[in-house]
């Protein structure tokens, strides 16, 4: 990440021209040319201002974002709020040049325009990798029972509920293990979750859920629209959101559900069966009344962030965890999948968004 910082007599700093993040912090008015100096200079796959309320620094910043093609402003107004602003960006750039892996392909079902891994791989630079499904299952059969005992305790234990047998229980601790060791290095993976269960008779859900909780962006459904959107959850909060469906609405009323959520967003959780297929095993978590969330979606047909709280709800016929809330705004019809996180950071990710030249669908 290039850090540089300019003012009215110029830049401090050189770029260094990784061509990843850069960040200008403006430090007071008359930098506007020195900021766009800077972009030319480094060449970034994203660009951040860090701007402050004196000596028109945030009037610079916000001269200089509209004159360029890809420029998220980051108004800070105390010292805490700067070294947030800092952890945010440097959260982002840990996905230039990384390695993420691909298991499978998108699920035919998602046909609204999104995100590809092409797209992937030229916002982040990055290493997109195939893996074959054949790798997992053939670790999946390797892994021991002894190789899981901590885990299934630990997952057991954690529930609230568990309506799956232990042995159900260690077959998705052993599917958990292969895919970490398996996929072990990348920085965000995309699972096609439906075709790796044909051959494992588990699903991932655990295992994506798990990894999610881990900070490790972990799509399921193959979907690399909503890996981006947990990649900048991930920067904007610290916490990678779950992806869900959108199985009820009425004007700002909705109710989110799927099999994979993050333990992290969650208050407690069972172990129980998953929706469509069955199989073992899904998480059906509960989040308590009047939690902030905001909910993400990415689009070609325009981007939706929306914040919220959560409220009580009647149980759908639907996937187990199901999350209801009253958002501050009415959700587009712009496809299905949220991702889902808890706390209010919908200005943060806007900001994210215009870093990565992404504002312009």
């Amino acid at each position: 990440m290039n850090v540089l910082r300019a003012s009215y007599q110029g830049l401090s700093e050189e770029c260094r021209g990784d061509g990843g993040l850069t960040v200008v912090e403006v430090l007071t008015g008359g930098s506007e040319r020195y900021a766009l100096e800077a972009y030319d200079a480094c060449k970034p796959k994203a660009f951040a201002l860090v701007a402050g309320p004196s000596r028109n620094a945030l009037a610079a910043a916000l001269e200089a974002a509209a004159a360029l093609p890809k420029a998220g402003v980051f108004f800070v107004k105390s010292a805490e709020e700067r070294e947030e602003a800092f952890k945010v960006l440097t959260r982002l750039d840990k996905f230039f040049g990384a390695r993420i892996a691909l298991v499978g392909q998108k699920a035919p079902w998602l046909v609204a325009p999104g995100y590809t891994e092409e797209d992937l791989r030229n916002i982040f630079d990055a290493k997109i990798e195939s893996i074959k499904k054949s790798l997992i299952v053939e670790k999946f059969e390797e892994v021991k029972d002894d190789e899981v005992k901590d885990l299934v305790e630990s997952i057991g234990v954690g529930a609230t509920k568990v309506e799956v047998s232990r042995e159900d229980l260690v077959k998705a601790a052993k599917l958990h293990v292969a895919l970490s060791e398996t996929l072990k290095g990348y920085k965000a993976l995309s699972i096609s979750c439906f075709e790796l269960m044909k051959d494992v008779a588990v699903t991932p859900c655990l295992s994506v859920a798990l990894l999610n909780s881990a900070n490790v962006p972990t799509a399921c459904e193959g979907d690399t629209n909503s890996l981006l959107a947990q990649v900048l959850s991930y920067a904007a909060r610290g916490r990678v959101g779950g992806i869900f469906n959108l199985d009820y609405l009425d004007a700002k009323l909705v109710a989110f559900a799927h099999c994979t959520a993050p333990l992290t967003l969650l208050d407690r959780y069972d172990l129980t069966y998953h929706y469509e297929t069955g199989l073992p095993l899904a998480i059906r978590g509960y989040v308590s009344k009047g939690k902030e969330i905001t909910s993400i979606r990415l689009s070609k047909l325009g981007h939706e962030l929306l914040e919220g709280l959560t409220v009580e709800g009647e149980e759908l016929d639907a996937c187990r965890t199901q999350i209801w809330a009253e958002l501050e705004g009415e959700p587009s019809l712009i496809g299905n999948h949220r991702v889902v996180v808890d706390g209010r950071i919908k200005r943060v990710l806007s900001q994210l968004i215009r870093s990565l030249g992404l504002h312009k669908v």
